[in-house]
């Protein structure tokens, strides 16, 4: 059935927004980026060629947003961030210099063991530890079944505990290291 790209676009705007907003904010995490998204998608649609030929162009305008947001998501796959005062009592100031270098190189040991993941399980780990996403979203959003979910993020947490246990195993071992040349300085008597 054609219909005039104007006339639809006029109507749909104000219509589509507001739900199309809400929809978007579930994959890109705020209600800005998902405005930027939702304009982004109207221009697209609009610039859409054969625009008459679309059986629904509000379902078009829904899967242009989704997949673009699904591109805005994958570019910025970096863990949301809280202003720093809402943070700052995790910092604990007196804290050792030593203590503050062991806390960073655990860090940079995670961070390792969550980088040699595959990129499906990275996302993952990420949509769920850092977007607090159900397994049934992220099965949504990366196209994948929820039993692949579960295997993934089980593959996944396990990587991470191993990459810890690693760690404590490195801390005990540095610590009988420790004790045993305490013990050989040690004058005998």
């Amino acid at each position: 059935m054609p219909r005039n790209k104007d006339e639809w676009f006029r109507s749909a705007y104000p219509d589509c927004l507001r739900p199309l907003c809400s929809y978007l904010r579930r994959f890109v995490g705020s209600a800005e980026a998902a405005e930027d998204v939702a304009h982004d998608a109207f221009l697209q649609v609009y610039n859409t060629p054969d625009f008459e030929q679309i059986r629904s162009p509000r379902g078009y305008l829904f899967r242009t947003a989704r997949n673009l947001a699904l591109n805005v998501s994958s570019q910025h796959s970096v863990a949301k961030t809280d202003p720093v005062d809402k943070v700052a009592h995790f910092v604990d100031e007196s804290a050792s210099v030593e203590h503050q270098a062991m806390t960073a190189e655990e860090f940079d040991i995670l961070c390792v063991a969550i980088a040699r993941l595959t990129p499906q399980r990275r996302q993952v780990l990420t949509l769920r530890a850092f977007y607090e996403c159900s397994c049934q979203e992220i099965a949504d959003q990366l196209r994948i079944s929820t039993r692949t979910v579960h295997r993934d993020l089980a593959r996944a947490l396990e990587a991470v505990h191993a990459a810890r246990e690693s760690i404590e195993s490195d801390k005990a071992s540095l610590f009988a290291q420790v004790i045993a040349l305490q013990r050989t300085d040690e004058p005998s008597s």
